[in-house]
């Protein structure tokens, strides 16, 4: 795999080198003029440059790794919501700058609200996140929540998967001590699952992920091993 590699966005002008990860990227336009975000010029659907300035027009959904026009409400390629992605990237911005140094889940009890937590490290932050996961030990559904890919580890945060979902949990996976992952597909009838399955401690973990986005995790996950 090549170091030289950038996986970027441009959006609202921010430049944010999220990880170095080959991906193929295709690009892909709408119908909606453009505005320019840097001079305000109105373009066509399907200007990649603004001809008055020379911006590109197009950003890097830090998801999926497509390319879509400024114009679009969602990313073509994940059907994520831009203004979901802008949040996202705000977001790893402000831990990378030590404005937010833990992750967190929230779910509700018949009797209350809990807050799972987890702090991270002065030099770690999210590389990426993805929510309503399912996570399981050794094939087991065990938890319901959100998984955290940082530059150090895979941190799992959620309640139990029963219902009712009582009792939190907190995983977390040093990348170094992950001795094998891959990806694992199932088929169903009328649907079909991706999951991230590692090996740690000589112990099967695995959660589900969406289908678009599994390969991105699984590249990033050894450009991190290897950078470790």
């Amino acid at each position: 795999m090549s170091k030289d590699s950038k996986y970027t966005t441009n959006i609202d002008g921010d430049v944010d080198k999220v990880i170095n990860i080959d991906h193929p990227q295709r690009v892909f336009f709408g119908k909606k003029p453009v505005i320019c975000p840097t001079c305000q010029n109105e373009n066509e659907p399907h200007t990649q440059f603004c001809p008055e300035c020379g911006t590109e027009l197009l950003f890097t959904c830090p998801r999926c790794g497509d390319k879509t026009y400024l114009g679009a409400n969602n990313c073509t390629g994940c059907g994520k919501s831009i203004s979901k992605i802008k949040n996202d990237i705000r977001v790893a911005q402000s831990i990378r700058k030590g404005e937010n140094k833990e992750v967190s889940y929230t779910f509700y009890t018949p009797s209350d609200t809990i807050v799972v937590r987890e702090d991270l490290a002065d030099d770690e932050y999210v590389v990426f996140s993805e929510g309503g996961i399912t996570f399981y030990k050794d094939d087991i559904e065990d938890a319901v929540g959100n998984v955290f890919l940082t530059n150090r580890r895979i941190i799992i945060l959620g309640s139990e998967a029963e219902k009712p979902r009582r009792y939190e949990r907190n995983y977390s996976y040093p990348l170094n001590q992950i001795s094998r992952f891959e990806i694992e597909t199932k088929k169903y009838l009328l649907f079909r699952e991706s999951f991230l399955e590692i090996i740690w401690d000589g112990k099967v973990r695995k959660f589900c992920l969406p289908e678009k986005v599994i390969k991105t995790w699984a590249s990033a996950i050894y450009e991190l091993q290897q950078n470790n």
